[in-house]
């Protein structure tokens, strides 16, 4: 009722099968056992560091129970899933599972409230915490020899912001992206290489600049790599201060692997498809693009993996994270992160 199968977000190449249901659910549920189990002891406190801590008692996380710690130093408390994306979280591990499921189907919040019998404002959060959980198991920290790059105008958008009056917000959309003014603008920077590898970022500005290409590119792509770029000052300043080769678009020097002159379609081609992938969500808000880039990477990576076998990869990556995104933290969420 609430599933289209023809506009399934994630694995859409593999129609979910009702019967792999049980057999996902069972093996995260052994999975989220074992991690627990065969973990090591905490041994310092994750609010101050202090290692004056112990041991005292036990608390439920929904039917789950954890070890549950007590620091000397800064006399808070604390348990095994504290530094974890399902910590703070009175739900059973079961319904995460089972929301991650529901999430992959494609279905909206309010369908997956009425599915879980959870708020409509708890299933927003939960799917945030997801999102921002799983960046650094989706996103590449390292492009290697042919590295396309390219980057693409985005409208900001205000969805969610109530200072804003709501007549405001549509007249904004009355006029193009390129029509838009410059202090409303974000750019979205898009980077592949041949083996692959997917990075993408929002960052806030009109226009990408030698500073923002340094600060992002620098960690990314290792030596000797060849950029293949748009025909930007910012990538140019940037291969030269790394000593990097580069391609020009529509520039005839260096081939790829099967022999066609190197380009960055594909690059430019995943930025402007999230303009389109977006859509689904009824837009996004400016402040959480980088955590529905993390989702279109990862749909990007997983369409032709079975559907049982990316939920359970999925919870996977999650419960590996230590990137914890508290309700506390919503209101402090920008682009380049959470604020302090």
């Amino acid at each position: 009722m609430w599933i289209n199968k023809l506009d399934l977000d994630l694995f859409s190449t593999n129609q979910y099968n009702c019967e792999a249901s049980e057999n996902y659910m069972n093996d995260c549920i052994s999975y989220y056992s074992d991690f627990f189990k065969y973990s090591k002891e905490i041994t310092s406190c994750p609010h101050c560091g202090s290692k004056n801590t112990i041991k005292y008692g036990s608390m439920k996380s929904g039917e789950n129970k954890h070890r549950r710690y007590l620091c000397k130093a800064c006399n808070k408390t604390f348990s095994e899933i504290t530094t974890f994306p399902l910590s703070y979280s009175k739900k059973n591990v079961n319904m995460w599972i089972e929301y991650i499921g529901c999430m992959a189907k494609g279905m909206t919040l309010r369908a997956i409230s009425e599915e879980l019998k959870i708020n409509v404002k708890t299933a927003f959060a939960w799917r945030h915490k997801i999102l921002s959980a799983i960046e650094n198991k989706v996103m590449a920290k390292e492009l290697y020899h042919h590295v396309q790059i390219d980057d693409v105008i985005m409208r900001k958008n205000l969805k969610g912001n109530k200072k804003v009056p709501l007549e405001k917000k549509k007249g904004r959309l009355m006029y193009s992206v390129f029509e838009t003014p410059e202090n409303e603008r974000i750019r979205v920077m898009s980077c592949i290489d041949d083996s692959e590898n997917i990075f993408i970022r929002g960052i806030d500005t009109s226009d990408i600049s030698c500073t923002d290409a340094k600060k992002i590119l620098s960690p990314l792509v290792k030596p000797k790599s060849i950029l293949c770029t748009a025909r930007n000052f910012a990538y140019v300043s940037f291969a030269k201060q790394s000593k990097l080769k580069i391609e020009l678009n529509k520039s005839t020097k260096h081939k790829t692997k099967t022999g066609e002159w190197l380009d960055n379609k594909i690059a430019r081609r995943n930025g402007l498809n999230f303009n389109i992938y977006t859509a689904k969500f009824m837009g996004v808000a400016t402040k959480y693009v980088n955590y529905y880039l993390n989702l279109y990477v990862w749909d990007i990576k997983n369409k032709e993996t079975q559907f049982c076998v990316a939920i359970k990869q999925l919870f996977i990556h999650l419960l590996n994270s230590n990137k914890v995104l508290r309700n506390i933290d919503f209101k402090n969420v920008t682009l380049e992160g959470v604020t302090a």
